[in-house]
């Protein structure tokens, strides 16, 4: 079936602080999944308020300031915002 395919969930916020009432169809989903990416701590906690015995992983996203804080003074200041998206 369906849930034989091994897959990641990648959680950002909405889609587990949102929509509270579909919280039994997100367990579902967690259930199943060979694991799950939270971006924050307080999102890692909620996937597991949903799920318990969900295989995740904090992985917050982001960039390290040592490793740019010489590249760029907008970035030391925090004059410069840097998102890579789809």
């Amino acid at each position: 079936g369906i849930f034989s395919i091994p897959y990641v969930v990648t959680v950002h916020g909405s889609d587990v602080f949102g929509l509270r009432r579909l919280n039994f169809l997100k367990s579902i989903v967690l259930r199943f999944a060979k694991c799950c990416t939270a971006n924050s701590k307080a999102t890692y906690d909620q996937v597991l308020k949903i799920y318990q015995k969900t295989n995740i992983h904090y992985i917050p996203m982001g960039f390290d300031t040592k490793i740019f804080k010489n590249r760029n003074d907008a970035v030391r200041t925090g004059n410069t915002i840097l998102t890579v998206g789809r």
